[in-house]
Order: C-alpha cells, then structure tokens, then sequence
C-alpha cells in the first residue's frame, strides 16, 4: 500500500470481520509523517492474562513515535531497549477508533519497530483540529500468546 498521499484506508484483501482503516484523507503533514502501518486488535473480553482479543482494522496509517531513554551508566548515549516505565506513543487519524486497552501489532515494512506488538494505555486523545490527530500512549508487549487471539491465521507470528 502506498502512503503517497489522497486517501488512505482500507489498502488490500480483509477477510471475516476485520475491517479495513476507515477511508479518510491525511492531510500534507500527515502524509509525509505516517510511514507507519498497524493492524488494531480490539479487546474482546477477559482481565490480565486471561484477556483475548479479535482482529479489527488492518492496514491502518499512523506515527509511531517510539520513546527513547538513555542509559546514563553509557554516558547517556546507549538507548534503554526494555523499560517498563516508558510508554510510546501513537498518533492516528483523528476519525480511526482505538480505545484503551487494545492492541496494535506494527505491520512489516513500517518505517518503526515493524514485528513490535503494543497495548494502549488508556483513552486517546484527540489534538486539535489543525493535527486532526488522535493520539495514544501504548505499551511494548513482547507477544500474545496464539489463544488470546481469536480466530488467528496460522500465518502470523506471535
């Protein structure tokens, strides 16, 4: 799928229940900064460990803006890989649903840590008109097992 600008949304084959991004128009900035491609698992019921989740949208364009903290015992120049204190951050169109407590897997190709699975933290936040953004802090999850995904293809990875 190109993300060469007009719209976007939708970009290939969705099979079952999932659906494809809502079809919007990214605006200049946005299509030169969404390089990003996720698809958005919603929770599907359960707490903790016992939590499973369907597929939702796939082929979605964002911003992945990952956190970097930097391991002063290196002088502050070597990035922390694993830290359970830092939340990253998702910014997505302001008309794409996410909610808290979702998934969002970074699909291969995307220009940040493609493979990388994350869960929202909390409710999104949508940026002013100008941005036309909505944006979420996520956290790094290394994987879901293959039984918290409902209806997974045996083609993905976990």
């Amino acid at each position: 799928m190109s993300l060469g600008g007009g719209e976007l949304g939708g970009g290939g084959e969705v099979g079952g229940d999932v659906e494809p991004a809502p079809v919007y128009s990214l605006s200049p900035r946005q299509t030169r900064l969404y390089r990003d491609l996720a698809t958005i698992y919603k929770l599907n019921n359960g707490t903790g460990s016992a939590e499973t989740y369907e597929q939702k949208y796939q082929h979605v364009p964002f911003l992945f803006a990952p956190t970097t903290n930097f391991d002063a015992s290196q002088g502050g120049t070597q990035p922390n890989s694993v830290n359970l204190f830092t939340a990253d951050m998702g910014h997505f169109h302001s008309s794409q649903e996410i909610e808290d407590k979702w998934v969002v897997y970074i699909e291969p190709g995307s220009a940040h840590s493609p493979g990388t699975w994350h869960k929202v933290l909390g409710a999104s936040r949508t940026l002013p008109v100008l941005a036309e953004s909505r944006q979420v802090f996520m956290g790094s999850i290394l994987a879901l097992k293959p039984t918290q995904i409902l209806g997974i293809d045996d083609g993905i990875t976990l």
